[in-house]
């Protein structure tokens, strides 16, 4: 009988398992290296068919590294220039906080030492003023209002160098209040004893209704000035005084100007009243002059007002005086005259900037605009007369030198109005236009544009020069007699061709240069002489380019300046 063994029937079956497991794993392994084999081919394949291609990205590959690079190397670069830039940036910003911080301090420490400084001198000034009584009360209380300024703001009080300076002022204070409360009261005691019935007696009624607790010297508010109520309080004796005074004053002068009289007063009686006004006790009394004045002058008939004998020493000190006053009253306005001056002077040099070469506009009857620069001429004597010269009262006065900055207006005009060249039909008509308007100009500079003279009637005299031909203008009578013969000549440089130069373009000067040389020689031989410069240069580059023949204007000018040089 066949007998089965366990163990061997466990060996045939793992024996089968494993050989099942390795004959699918060399299966499996086939088919790996089949697709291997399959994606190595695939590969082939495509490197083959696109290996221009990948050769190029992988060139690109390695330019993108070394770009990659270059960027690395600049980043580093730009973050060392910024830790450089901002070394000095930084650095010297740090600085400047602390310098401004320290500049603040000190400014502070100034300001204080300033403070402290002042005090010191008002406290030392203080303390004469105290000790000289009630005659310095008026000055002890103007000290302690300018050391009650210094103290706003300010906390002082834990400095040592004033601590004893502001004891006193505190012990001032209460001094001067006690000075100021005694006399009042001695003056209310004064006036009650007289019996006066003046302001003073109804300052007393008024501060009788008052409460006991109010005076002038309590400080209810935070603008208290101690002087002014000082002041306020001590008005009444000065109306009194002033009272007292003018009815002395009024003495002589009845004396001289009895009731009825007609006859004027001798020079011994008007000595007397002098000497009377000038006099010591009157110094602080000259408003009460001008009244006594004019009472005598409402008091006396018009037949007596105006005095024909007058002392030589009071005509003389009058004179002197009103020579003073006018001294003065030029030096305050000639600093405001000549700026407006300079600035007129300025925009009239702006002519030179627009074209007048252009031709005459089309039309029958064409419509000519002032030029800009005269635009902008009028609205600034607007403006300067508006803002300024209005506010001044005394008119005269001012007309006296307002017209004299209109004349040179008018000079400064024409010379540069002379100057223009080229200068074409067009700029003829809108040159004209700005002459017309040139007049209504100047006119809030002065009373009327004709008492302004002889530059008026120059400006009336040159308009029409424009237009004519240049014989015209060279036999015209106002040559020579109204005009200049530069200023002519000037103008006629404009007619000439570009190579013969004017003076200034002769000397390379710009307009400016030139204008103020004929300010500097006002001698008509010197600016002929300057002329005739000019056209000698023309005459030897003509010859130097052997031309036949010269500008036609050439002759014109040369027998003008002939007679001109014969008229010097």
């Amino acid at each position: 009988a066949v007998t089965s063994d366990p163990d061997a029937e466990c060996d045939v079956t793992t024996y089968t398992a494993q050989a099942i497991h390795h004959a699918i794993i060399a299966e499996q392994l086939a088919k790996l290296a089949q697709g291997i084999s399959q994606l190595d081919k695939e590969l082939h394949s495509q490197v083959v068919a696109r290996h221009e291609d990948l050769l190029a990205q992988a060139t690109g590959i390695e330019s993108l590294e070394g770009v990659l690079q270059m960027m690395q190397t600049r980043i580093c670069a730009l973050q060392g220039a910024v830790d450089r830039m901002r070394s000095k940036i930084v650095d010297p910003y740090n600085k400047i906080v602390a310098r401004t911080t320290q500049l603040a301090r000190l400014q502070v420490a100034c300001d204080l030492l300033r403070r402290i400084i002042r005090i010191l001198f008002l406290s030392k000034r203080l303390q004469g003023q105290l000790q000289a009584g009630s005659r310095e009360i008026t000055k002890a209380a103007q000290s302690l209002n300018e050391l009650d300024y210094l103290s706003q703001g300010v906390d002082l009080s834990s400095i040592e160098v004033i601590e004893s300076d502001l004891l006193l002022i505190s012990r001032a204070r209460l001094e001067v209040e006690n000075q100021g409360k005694r006399l009042l009261e001695q003056g209310m005691e004064i006036q009650g004893a007289l019996g006066g019935g003046g302001p003073l007696d109804a300052s007393l009624d008024g501060s009788t209704g008052e409460a006991d607790g109010q005076d002038l010297f309590t400080q209810d508010k935070q603008d208290y000035n101690p002087e002014r109520a000082l002041k306020d309080s001590l008005r009444p004796y000065e109306a009194a005084y002033l009272s007292k005074s003018l009815s002395r004053l009024f003495d002589p002068i009845n004396l001289v100007f009895p009731a009825g009289g007609h006859t004027p007063p001798s020079s011994d009686e008007l000595d007397s009243i002098i000497k009377t006004i000038s006099s010591g006790y009157l110094a602080a009394i000259r408003d009460n002059v001008s009244s006594a004045l004019d009472i005598r002058g409402l008091t006396q008939p018009a037949s007596t007002r105006g005095l024909t004998s007058i002392p030589p020493a009071a005509e003389q000190a009058i004179s002197s005086t009103l020579e003073g006053v006018q001294a003065l009253m030029n030096a305050a306005v000639q600093p405001l005259l000549q700026s407006v001056s300079d600035s007129l002077e300025a925009i009239l040099i702006t002519m030179h900037q627009e074209d007048f070469a252009g031709p005459l506009s089309s039309g029958s009857c064409p419509d000519v605009p002032c030029s800009l620069y005269m635009r902008e001429l009028q609205g600034f004597v607007s403006r300067a007369v508006a803002d300024y010269f209005q506010h001044f009262q005394c008119v005269d006065f001012l007309y006296g030198r307002s017209e004299a900055m209109a004349q040179r207006a008018l000079g400064l005009f024409l010379r540069h109005a002379s100057l223009l060249r080229p200068l074409g039909e067009g700029g003829k008509m809108r040159l004209a236009a700005d002459f017309a308007q040139m007049e209504l100009t100047v006119a809030p500079l002065c009373r009327r544009v004709s008492d302004l003279g002889k530059p008026y009637r120059m400006l009336r005299s040159f308009r029409p020069l424009l237009f004519q031909t240049s014989e015209l203008v060279s036999s015209s009578p106002a040559v020579g007699e109204l005009l200049p013969y530069s200023l002519v000549l000037s103008f006629l440089f404009s007619r000439a061709p570009a190579e013969l130069r004017s003076p200034h373009q002769r000397a390379e000067w710009s307009v400016a240069r030139y204008s103020q040389w004929l300010d500097d020689h006002p001698s008509e031989r010197d600016r002929l002489t300057l002329i005739r410069a000019s056209l000698e240069a023309y005459v030897q580059s003509v010859r130097s380019r052997e031309a036949k023949e010269f500008a036609p204007i050439y002759p014109i000018m040369l027998q003008l300046l002939q007679r001109a040089a014969g008229s010097c």
